[in-house]
């Protein structure tokens, strides 16, 4: 019989007659045993030494205590005949650079799914030993028993997998690896919105003025001299615009168009798409009325003008003007490029979310 097995065994028998906690010791409990080795840890970590007759005694001890991975035992007694057991919270899996060289000593940790497993945590998590059983800290926004399951990329996959999220900030990833903390709406029109942009006017009581712009503009690929943002907006009054090109990454079939002087608009892509800059045909509706005239009336197509983004319905609708040149960022429910939008407006603004 080699050593691991008589420790095996000998710990099972053990376990028989010195199971104080009531655990279940059906199953055979094995241990990883490293002689000439201490492992050290920092002075902060949670660690309890004791005397102890002999390395069963400090295995046994080791089990009882629900924190303990590892332990160090000194082979050369004390002057009363005992032995110096340490009892750690770490092994040499979860501190790999602490085993060291020391011959007085002998290192042994459980044996757990953690060890015994290969690599049953995916994409780069931890796994830990706890309550008897393996349990897998994820990294980077993944998550499951495993850390199978990819990060959120939107709102609309957090609500799928939550949905008792209420509206407020969330971190997504829209990369896959890198969190972006965004504004989540999860009651408009079934939920799951995010926030990519939020703007106000430079003019707003100059309206028509060939001044007056929305501000900042995202960075879509078009021309503009006002501010250009890529900074994802953390409120509906926080002039930002996520960078355009991770829109995609969150959804963007479905996009909500809303202001305060303007009705607010739910329109599905196909063949026009915001997210990837393709004109054509838009199929809208309208989700609220806002200003007092042309109700349920809502745009046809999308179209990428060099100065803004515009939402058209005859000659307009939604203009996102970026130029304080020429234009004006026209809000006209009627489609007439007139003044129709809502007049006298306290914090007049705008936003855009997708789904």
């Amino acid at each position: 019989m080699n050593s691991s097995m008589a420790i095996s065994l000998l710990i099972l028998l053990f376990l028989g007659v010195n199971n104080s906690k009531g655990q279940d010791t059906s199953g055979l409990i094995l241990f990883d045993y490293h002689r000439s080795k201490n492992l050290t840890l920092p002075s902060k970590d949670k660690t309890q030494s004791l005397q102890v007759k002999d390395k069963m005694k400090c295995f046994g001890k080791c089990i009882e205590i629900d924190w303990c991975q590892s332990g160090n035992f000194k082979t050369t007694p004390e002057d009363n005949g005992l032995h110096v057991c340490q009892l750690l919270p770490s092994d040499r899996f979860t501190k790999t650079n602490a085993l060291k060289d020391d011959p007085v000593y002998e290192n042994f940790n459980i044996k757990t799914p953690c060890h015994i497993k290969n690599k049953p945590c995916l994409n780069e998590g931890k796994c830990v030993f706890k309550n008897s059983k393996h349990q897998c800290e994820c990294k980077n926004g993944y998550s499951g028993e495993q850390c199978e399951i990819e990060p959120p990329k939107s709102c609309k996959e957090l609500l799928q997998r939550n949905s008792s999220l209420t509206t407020g900030l969330y971190p997504i990833f829209p990369t896959g690896t890198h969190a972006i903390k965004v504004y989540c709406d999860m009651v408009m029109e079934g939920g799951g919105w995010t926030l990519v942009y939020s703007y106000t006017f430079t003019r707003y009581y100059s309206f028509t003025s060939g001044f007056n712009a929305v501000t900042p503009l995202p960075s879509w690929p078009i021309s503009g001299n006002v501010p250009i943002s890529n900074t994802a907006p953390l409120n509906e009054n926080n002039w930002a615009a996520l960078e355009f090109k991770l829109w995609k990454n969150i959804g963007g079939e479905e996009i909500i168009v809303k202001s305060n002087i303007n009705h607010w608009i739910l329109c599905k892509e196909g063949p026009a798409s915001l997210v990837n800059s393709k004109p054509g045909s838009i199929t809208c509706r309208v989700i609220k009325n806002v200003a007092s005239t042309c109700h349920d009336s809502a745009p046809t197509s999308l179209v990428f003008e060099n100065y803004g983004v515009s939402f058209l319905r005859g000659s307009s609708y939604y203009i996102f003007d970026g130029m304080t040149n020429a234009h004006w960022p026209s809000h006209d429910p009627c489609g007439q490029n007139s003044e129709n939008h809502k007049k006298d407006v306290i914090n007049p603004h705008g936003n855009i979310y997708i789904r």
